[in-house]
């Protein structure tokens, strides 16, 4: 459903925002600019990857500083 080009840069958005992965509605409308999703795919893209990746609720604030958080890496091309 998403290309890898689409999945890096969420990845990366995700990443770098792993302390609060919540984007706001400004960021969400640069990442619809960057990918070429709409708004409800990048929601359902950021709520499937969340509960994944571990990163919802309280639980996320007590780990997003440690390393037990992973994001997948992933290269720049």
């Amino acid at each position: 459903m998403f290309s890898d080009s689409q999945r890096t840069i969420l990845l990366e958005w995700l990443r770098d925002h792993r302390s609060n992965p919540y984007p706001t509605i400004a960021e969400k409308k640069q990442l619809m600019n960057e990918t070429g999703l709409n708004r409800e795919q990048i929601n359902v893209w950021f709520t499937n990857n969340r509960i994944r990746l571990g990163m919802t609720g309280s639980h996320a604030a007590r780990h997003a500083s440690k390393a037990q958080m992973r994001v997948p890496q992933v290269a720049v091309c």
